[in-house]
């Protein structure tokens, strides 16, 4: 059983062994929430190297090294060398390193969800390893049920949330309630922001 959380990766030295689509997939996300993100295979994907070359990413294109994994934040490996993925995993799990082994519940020390983000508003889905395509299905569903109007929804709320703070439980709530109902969410989904702009700035 895995216990759900979600990371602050901002300027965390974060390290993925392996060039492919899969370690593609690993980088892209890991770029979006701000991590530093170094990279260990000796052939990598095109975009990698594209990534590489604008500085978004370190790579260092040759096998892993032990010393790769010295200051590291979290491990994950994307790699088709079973001996390989149990060695790091057993490294790191000696190092006091978070671990993620691609497809390997059991190497792993955390398992990653399937994500689908809309602004700061962020959805994770997980199985707990047992299907992750059943993870990836119920992320789909959820992306034709949540689009831009999130965004919207969010940033507006951020905006009062100081003031929000500091009045009364019960003025909170039916503040709240006034925003945080399906009605609402129908009218942002068709573009129509003046209900929204109009319980913002008239508060509580």
């Amino acid at each position: 059983m895995y216990y759900p959380a979600f990371l602050n990766l901002k300027g965390k030295n974060v390290l993925v062994i392996g060039g492919g689509k899969v370690a593609l997939r690993k980088i892209l996300n890991l770029i979006k929430f701000k991590a530093k993100v170094n990279v260990s295979a000796p052939k990598v994907h095109e975009r990698i190297e594209e990534l590489a070359k604008i500085k978004k990413i370190l790579l260092f294109k040759r096998k892993f090294l032990w010393q790769d994994l010295k200051n590291k934040d979290l491990v994950f490996c994307a790699t088709n060398d079973l001996r390989l993925n149990q060695g790091i995993s057993l490294a790191c799990r000696e190092r006091s390193i978070w671990v993620n082994v691609v497809d390997r519940p059991s190497l792993c020390s955390f398992i990653v969800p399937a994500i689908l983000k809309r602004g700061d508003v962020v959805f994770a889905v997980s199985t707990g390893g047992a299907s992750p395509a059943l993870a990836k299905f119920l992320r789909r569903q959820l992306q034709k049920l949540f689009g831009r109007e999130l965004i919207v929804l969010s940033r507006g709320l951020k905006k009062v949330r100081k003031d929000l703070l500091r009045v009364s439980l019960k003025k909170r709530s039916s503040f709240l309630n006034k925003i945080l109902n399906e009605k609402m969410l129908n009218e942002l989904k068709k573009g129509n922001v003046s209900g929204l702009n109009k319980e913002l700035l008239e508060k509580f």
